[in-house]
This record gives C-alpha cells, structure tokens and sequence, in this order.
C-alpha cells in the first residue's frame, strides 16, 4: 500500500526541527459547527487542505462564505 501525500505530510510534522502551523485565532465566543459525513468526503477535504497548505477549517469556513453570500445572508460581526 503507497502512503498518500497528506500520510507523508503527517509523518514529516514528527521530525525534530518541524514546526506546527499556528492554529487558527478564534474569536471570543465562537462557536463549534460539526457534522458527519462519508469518508471519502473527510479523506478530500485532508488532501485539499493539504495541497493548498491550509487546513479542513478554512476550507469549511470558505465553503459557508460561499453558502451565506449565495443566501444573501450577512453577519452581523458586533454581536
């Protein structure tokens, strides 16, 4: 069995010297948005995470931007 490039990824993040990307800055109060879906969903998600050097986090968040916006939804931000 081949290791996939985010498998190669993680195990490069275990050699002395690597460093960790920050971990996003939350807000105060944010809140925790979560769902379940099919593996083969997560496993894309890590490989275009992975190759855009980002994480599953922004990726969802951009996906919601795009989901709101197409709404015409707005955030109110001062809450």
């Amino acid at each position: 069995m081949t290791e996939n490039q985010f498998t190669q990824a993680i195990k490069k993040t275990h050699i002395s010297g690597a460093t960790q990307p920050d971990p996003p800055r939350l807000e105060r109060g944010s809140k925790h948005i979560g769902g379940y879906f099919h593996p083969e969903v997560a496993r894309k998600l890590k490989q275009i995470a992975l190759d855009e050097d980002t994480t599953v986090q922004a990726l969802v968040g951009e996906a919601l931007s795009w989901l709101l916006q197409s709404r015409e939804e707005t955030i109110n931000e001062e809450v």
